[in-house]
Parts: C-alpha cells; sequence; structure tokens
C-alpha cells in the first residue's frame, strides 16, 4: 500500500513533486542494476574506473536528457526564470548544452582509457560497456516518466495503472487458465496468461479511461513548475483530443484520439511489458541473485518492481 503512495501522491500533488520522484526512480534503478556484479577488490585497484566514472556517466546523459524532455525552454519560462534574469541558466541548459555533455563524456573516455589497471582490463571494459548502456537508459525513461505529467496528471498514472492491470490480470488468467509454458525462463508464465492479460488489459484501457478522461483536474495540462501541492487546476479541455471524433477509429467504434492512444499503449505493453519482466528474470539467473535489491522492505528492489516499466 505504501508503495502505491509513493508512486501515486507525486503525481497528484502536481509536476514538480512528480519530476522529483521520477528522478530518483531513475537513479535507484541504475544503482541496483549497477551493483549487481559489481567487484570491489577489482574496484579498488583505481576508483576512479568504478563508482565515479559510471556515476559520471549518468549524471551527464541526466543533463543532455532533461532540458530537452522536461524542463524545456518555455516551461523554465513558465516558472518564473526568464532568459533577461537568468542567462546563464540558460546557456547551461540550452546554449551549450550539447557541447558541454561532448566535453564530459570525452573526458570520462580519456579517464577510462588512462586508469585502466593490469588484471582488471576485462572487468573495466565490462563495466564500462554495461555503465554506458544503462545510463542511456534509465536517464532517458527517467526523464520520459517525469515529462508525462506535462501532458496532465492522467498520462502520468496510466503508465502504472496498465503495467500493474496487465501483471495483475495475466496472473490471474495463468492460474485459472493457463497450461502452455510460453517461455522456458519462467516455466510458470503460460501462453494463455500472456493472452488474457494482454485482452484484460486492453478491455480495461478502453472501457475506464473513457470516464477518467472526464475530470478535468486529471487530463488539464501543466506548463510550469511551482511548489504548490495539490494545486485544483483548471482549463479548457481539447475537444479534439479527448472527445470522440465523428468518424470510427476503433473497431468501428467512436473514439476519442486519447482513448485510441491509451489502447495502443496498453497492447504494446501488453506485448514488451511481460518480456522485460523475463529480461530481469534472466538477469538475477545470471548473477544469482533473489531481489536485485533490498531497497524496499519485502519487495527487493525497485527494479524487482518496476521492471515490467
Amino acid at each position: 500500500m505504501w508503495l502505491t503512495g509513493w508512486l501515486f501522491l507525486p503525481v497528484l500533488a502536481g509536476p514538480f513533486y512528480h519530476t522529483i520522484n521520477a528522478t530518483f526512480l531513475g537513479i535507484f534503478v541504475f544503482n541496483e542494476l549497477m551493483n549487481i556484479s559489481r567487484n570491489e577488490n577489482k574496484d579498488n585497484l583505481n576508483r576512479l574506473t568504478g563508482p565515479v566514472l559510471e556515476w559520471g556517466l549518468f549524471w551527464t546523459l541526466f543533463y543532455f536528457q532533461f532540458p530537452r524532455i522536461v524542463l524545456r525552454k518555455q516551461v523554465l519560462e513558465n516558472s518564473g526564470f526568464s532568459p533577461a534574469e537568468y542567462p546563464i541558466l540558460y546557456m547551461i541548459l540550452y546554449d551549450i548544452r550539447v557541447q558541454v555533455t561532448s566535453l564530459i563524456l570525452t573526458g570520462l573516455f580519456l579517464l577510462f582509457v588512462g586508469t585502466l589497471q593490469r588484471g582488471a582490463f576485462r572487468y573495466q571494459f565490462r563495466r564500462f560497456a554495461f555503465a554506458s548502456l544503462i545510463a542511456i537508459m534509465t536517464s532517458y525513461v527517467g526523464c520520459c516518466l517525469g515529462a508525462l505529467i506535462q501532458f496532465g496528471r492522467v498520462w502520468a498514472l496510466i503508465v502504472p495503472m496498465i503495467v500493474a492491470c496487465n501483471d495483475t490480470m495475466a496472473y490471474f488468467s495463468g492460474v485459472t487458465m493457463g497450461k502452455t509454458t510460453l517461455i522456458t525462463l519462467s516455466p510458470n508464465k503460460t501462453l494463455e496468461g500472456f493472452v488474457g492479460g494482454a485482452l484484460f488489459t486492453f478491455a480495461f484501457a478502453f472501457i475506464n479511461i473513457h470516464y477518467v478522461f472526464k475530470v478535468e483536474w486529471l487530463v488539464c495540462p501543466f506548463d510550469k513548475f511551482t511548489l504548490s501541492p495539490f494545486e485544483n487546476t483548471t482549463c479548457v479541455v481539447n475537444r479534439e483530443i479527448y472527445v470522440p471524433q465523428a468518424a470510427p477509429q476503433l473497431f468501428g467504434l467512436h473514439v476519442s484520439p486519447a482513448q485510441l492512444s491509451v489502447c495502443i499503449f496498453g497492447f504494446f505493453t501488453s506485448v514488451l511489458g511481460p518480456f522485460a519482466g523475463f529480461l530481469a528474470s534472466g538477469m538475477k539467473r545470471a548473477y544469482q541473485l533473489k531481489d536485485f535489491a533490498n531497497t524496499l522492505p519485502g519487495h527487493g528492489g525497485f527494479v524487482d518492481r518496476f521492471d515490467c516499466q
């Protein structure tokens, strides 16, 4: 229950709090993934090639992604930071961001090459490649999750709701009807559960989201950050997005573009979400782990709980 509150309360509080929450989620996921194969003895040969280099990659890529996806110029200006009053801030975030990112990444690469140690070559190359891949993924996904709320609170809620629906209904479908193993990596996962989860998720997205879109407080977009939590936002709902169209859009039914988008996302989640879970299970088996971490008591780590996200 507390995990649900931790996920949903920042969304209801507003974009500032949700963005911070999404950022911390990316940080925790990166930290857990980087710790699964760490060899502290080899890291101690030269500390610069261990966590310092890995976190340098993460924060550099986060700096590159954040102003482009989340803190766009219009959002920053509407939040009370005008280009005339804060020219240095705008220069760092927008004007020279690409150049600064390139210089830092070049420096990190030179640092990596210059600190290679005999007896740890393979370990260092493996860690550098793994850190680069995970830093790209977690920084980008964290920024995307943080930016969703700018389209309206409902869009930040849709992702965990649909994933949770798919996980739950796939489980019940598998328990009640499952006979055919879907993948040998997870023998308890069945084809019937996979299909049942997809169908129920599509139905959930199609039926329920139509009523959710009628709540103005949830669909109002944001174009600024404020520290005031739980603001009662009002707006003129964009009828072109949230009102069903005259022409049939889905199986001969009249749906809104927003409803159609959620249905497509539900289908996408139903297909790829379970396989993200299988990937996480494969990683745990490869490294002989029960959980990725013990960050969340009784749940394992953040990766264990959000692998399908």
